[in-house]
């Protein structure tokens, strides 16, 4: 059985990664985000912090908590496993990213697959989710945020610089990235990569072909005026414009990112555009 779960930041391709990583009926469909998960992993990772003056009056020991949160962890996993009747489990939520660390605490045998796009074009999508956003009037954590160009790239940020701190070994290796980039452009390849690191069969994948194994419904959405849900949700892999941001971010707002991302911008390989199309990276 393989457990896998799809990070990123918001607007990086999570959604048509873990799309892809769905197309087999071994797995379960593309379902909503495990958001309550995410809830189980950073209360667990909150216990263990305060562990020596807190949550020791309560546990007997780290591994105590440990194991009390790893079976609730795994109680969500087993239920998703018998509700859609999936050998296979493929989850995501992008505000779980940072937390993977404590995730693979939990949970050893987990994959995890992380989607990776150039920060501008992921922060200049995510002003166009503010922008509706303040048109009708609702609040967010990414509203707040304001059109702050640093304030944004501290954001985008805050997914990734756990990961790349993150020294424990079995995490490393049991970690992939994936440039969105590459996968709209060449996505057999990535597919290839993909179905190597993780073992599944992913057969049933068609670059073509509108996202079949799911139970969302993205006309839905749309309909409801939600701000995340991309016009490209469900077509199948569609190559984005890389360099849309040009046509949001102002020179001073792409330089800002620029400067505060700048070493991420390097580490991933989107200092020279060129360079964006690589191999996915481990």
């Amino acid at each position: 059985m393989t457990l896998v779960f799809v990070g990123g930041s918001a607007r990086s391709g999570t959604t048509l990664l873990q799309s892809v990583l769905c197309t087999d009926p071994t797995t379960n469909p593309l379902i909503e985000e495990c958001s309550y998960l995410r809830h189980l992993v950073t209360s667990y990772a909150f216990g263990r912090d305060v562990f020596p003056w807190q949550t020791r009056d309560y546990f007997d020991s780290p591994d105590d908590l440990r194991a009390f949160a790893a079976e609730g962890v795994r109680r969500v996993v087993d239920g998703v496993r018998e509700r859609h009747g999936a050998r296979d489990v493929v989850l995501k939520e992008p505000l779980l990213t940072p937390h993977l660390p404590a995730l693979k605490e939990l949970l050893p045998e987990a994959l995890c697959v992380v989607s990776l796009r150039d920060p501008r074009d992921a922060i200049a999508s995510m002003v166009r989710v503010q922008e509706k956003h303040l048109a009708e009037g609702r609040d967010s954590d990414l509203a707040r945020l304001g059109r702050d160009a640093e304030a944004l790239a501290r954001h985008w940020r805050s997914y990734h610089d756990p990961l790349l701190a993150c020294e424990q070994p079995g995490f490393v290796s049991d970690t992939l990235l994936v440039r969105y980039e590459e996968l709209v452009e060449r996505p057999a390849e990535i597919v290839a990569t993909l179905r190597e690191f993780t073992g599944l069969p992913l057969a049933g994948f068609d670059p073509d072909r509108p996202w079949a194994h799911s139970t969302m419904d993205f006309q839905s959405d749309a309909k409801r005026s939600s701000a995340w849900t991309s016009p490209l949700y469900g077509r199948g892999v569609t190559g984005a414009r890389r360099g849309a941001w040009r046509d949001v971010l102002t020179a001073d707002e792409a330089g800002t990112i620029e400067r505060v991302c700048a070493d991420l911008i390097e580490a991933f390989g989107y200092a020279d555009p060129v360079a964006a199309v690589g191999a996915a990276s481990s």
